[in-house]
């Protein structure tokens, strides 16, 4: 987070500011699992409640400058180990940053929807839903080359 935080400073362009920016919410969504880690002692699963009520919050504050965007989660008490919970993590962090930049324009404000349920020993549903401006007619995300969409793709599978 320090040499990003470091690189900051001298860069002027706001596309790279933007991505590092990016860099450190995704850094920040794998410190904190690793945080919780040290903080059960030796035990390697994570209360996702409180862990993705925590991401929330430092997306939060981080965009709080931007606008102003209400939460809600739906969150069951699971526990999942730490190889069931980075990319978890990493998904909702893509998601939610990208309901901030995208999803409500300007100073436009909104909701998040955050919903993670159990439906089977091995089998756990993450809905993410905004009611922001939605995508651009042209827009599919099972094509775009973005760093954010590529993550959610690569880290979800879907059934129907």
């Amino acid at each position: 987070m320090s040499l990003l935080s470091s690189q900051v400073a001298s860069l002027k362009d706001k596309v790279a500011l933007s991505a590092i920016q990016d860099s450190q919410n995704r850094v920040q969504a794998m410190a904190l699992i690793h945080q919780k880690l040290y903080q059960t002692e030796g035990i390697a699963r994570i209360q996702m409640k409180t862990y993705i009520e925590e991401v929330v919050a430092y997306l939060q504050d981080t965009y709080a400058l931007y606008q102003k965007v209400n939460f809600k989660l739906f969150i069951e008490q699971i526990e999942l180990d730490v190889n069931m919970a980075v990319p978890l993590g990493l998904i909702i962090n893509e998601a939610i940053t990208n309901a901030f930049k995208y999803a409500f324009p300007g100073e436009n404000s909104g909701s998040v929807l955050i919903s993670l349920t159990q439906k089977s020993n091995s089998s756990y549903e993450l809905t993410i839903e905004d009611d922001g401006i939605g995508f651009p007619e042209a827009f599919d995300p099972y094509q775009s080359r973005s760093l954010g969409m590529t993550l959610i793709q690569g880290f979800s599978a879907t059934q129907n």
